[in-house]
């Protein structure tokens, strides 16, 4: 960004005029935005999961015979439904410690448990479609 003659950049004078101009500050912009990437991403990671598209690293997959290969992703997956499914307990955990303590959020001073909350429903997602996948690789169907 341009820096202006006084050392202040463009970000420094919107939110100082912005108040004046528009009634409300710009600070919110940067919390919105910080908790829909959290969500957007949680539901990136639910539908990667469900196409089959994670990255993965497959030298070593791709040297094994098909049995230790499915051995292998039924490891991954069950590793993946632990992930999943601890960030979706904690998750929990630390938005009903948000709703009790009637925390807010600094910009727009919402409720700061309805952004948390984007934790343990986008883990929620994410979990399911591992789950959904462990089985069916358990079952032998392909991935």
């Amino acid at each position: 960004m341009r820096r202006l003659h006084d050392g202040h950049d463009g970000a420094d004078l919107r939110e100082h005029c912005g108040p004046v101009r528009f009634s409300a500050s710009f600070s919110f912009s940067e919390e919105i935005t910080s908790y829909l990437f959290v969500l957007l991403s949680l539901i990136g990671a639910a539908i990667a999961a469900k196409r089959g598209a994670h990255l993965g690293f497959t030298l070593i997959t791709d040297m094994v015979s098909p049995a230790a290969r499915r051995v292998m992703r039924i490891v991954g997956y069950l590793f993946a439904v632990a992930f999943s499914g601890l960030l979706f307990y904690y998750g929990l955990l630390m938005t009903i410690s948000q709703y009790q303590r009637n925390q807010i959020t600094a910009g727009m001073q919402w409720p700061e448990w309805l952004f948390g909350s984007f934790v343990p429903i986008g883990s929620f997602f994410v979990l399911v479609r591992f789950l959904q996948l462990l089985m069916r690789t358990i079952k032998g169907k392909a991935v």
